[in-house]
């Protein structure tokens, strides 16, 4: 388990005043849940709001271990819920959500906290009947449940009412726009470890594409256990211009974002990948499988900047023609970036601090 704040030496002795006490699990947290976080703890102490943070890791050798990590977490959440007016439950992709969203939440309905929940998952949708009706049943008790994408807010508004929306904010000072002249190709794939996203479809592009263009490169950025499972069941693993990179490093992704110059998701199910904004504004163009909301991006004026394909050899065809055609990468991608206000970093901090204060009576 990880704490973050001098927790047991804190000064806050009950909640008097608002305070708010932010709570992630922290399996499956990648870069995009980490930026979310950081982001509201910006904002918490901007506004000088009373926060403290709880991460559990449910890493356990033995189902013992877990158990006892468990009763840790309990006994932590017991000490702190009394001390503030608002819980903020982040829940990862792909989350186990006994942990990451039933206990927290009937403990903060115990000490009558009002409950916020951050879910930018779509898996909800494909729980089994009983599974999903818990689920729902939950977050119909909270204050307030936000998503980060008009697709799947819309999906959620068919089952609970307040729901709202919080894109996932670019920080443009972190994302500087860069010149792709030409297209090698090198690949640039956000893999959550979600079947979904069909990643031996885009290793088989990988290997026609290869064919032609033997300096052909593919990084995949995700969760690195995940990645290595998969690349061993497809022999993947010490395949020549093959990368793989884990997603919870800035650093290392905003390095993988400026050498790479096509960005792909080729997931139906998944909404939207905040990486694909990331590389709509870092100027690398984006071949994608249409879902939901890259047709809500692609009609709102970005058509000219996302390229899709519904298949294997659609994909390797289209990239084959962007190396062989001089796509003028640099023109476009310039003006898809300007087309992104609607995740202005302000913006949004804005509405997490006016979010805060609605909840303060």
């Amino acid at each position: 388990m990880v704490l973050e704040s001098n927790l047991y030496n804190s000064n806050r002795q009950d909640k008097s005043d608002l305070g708010v006490l932010l709570y992630s699990s922290v399996d499956n947290l990648n870069l995009s849940d980490c930026q979310q976080l950081n982001l509201v703890k910006d904002v918490l102490t901007e506004n000088k709001i009373d926060s403290n943070q709880i991460l559990f890791d449910k890493y356990h050798k033995s189902y013992f271990q877990l158990i006892r990590k468990f009763y840790h977490l309990v006994q932590i959440l017991i000490y702190l819920l009394p001390k503030y007016k608002i819980i903020h439950i982040f829940i990862p992709s792909d989350s186990q959500l006994m942990i990451s969203l039933v206990t927290p939440f009937l403990l903060s309905r115990l000490f009558g906290l009002k409950i916020i929940v951050s879910y930018n998952d779509s898996k909800i949708l494909t729980y089994r009947p009983i599974f999903r009706k818990i689920i729902i049943s939950v977050l119909k008790h909270c204050q307030e449940v936000n998503v980060n994408n008009s697709a799947l807010k819309s999906e959620f508004e068919k089952l609970i009412k307040h729901v709202d929306l919080f894109y996932q904010p670019l920080n443009q000072s972190n994302i500087p726009f860069r010149s792709v002249d030409k297209i090698t190709p090198k690949i640039l794939v956000d893999f959550s470890g979600n079947p979904s996203q069909n990643l031996y479809g885009i290793i088989k592009a990988f290997r026609i594409i290869k064919q032609k263009y033997p300096r052909t490169e593919l990084s995949i950025l995700g969760n690195y256990n995940r990645i290595i499972n998969i690349c061993n069941n497809i022999n993947l693993k010490n395949e020549n211009g093959v990368f793989l990179s884990e997603n919870n490093n800035e650093k290392e992704m905003l390095r993988l974002f400026n050498e790479n110059d096509i960005y792909l998701n080729n997931s139906r199910d998944e909404f939207l990948p905040p990486s694909m904004i990331t590389a709509l504004q870092s100027g690398i163009p984006v071949m994608a499988v249409e879902n939901k909301s890259i047709s809500a991006l692609i009609s709102s004026g970005l058509s000219q900047f996302i390229h899709l394909f519904k298949d294997h050899i659609e994909l390797a065809d289209k990239l084959i023609d962007m190396v062989e055609s001089n796509y003028p990468v640099a023109s476009k991608a310039k003006t898809s970036s300007d087309k992104l206000s609607f995740c202005n970093f302000k913006n949004i901090s804005n509405g997490w601090k006016k979010l805060y204060l609605s909840k303060e009576k």
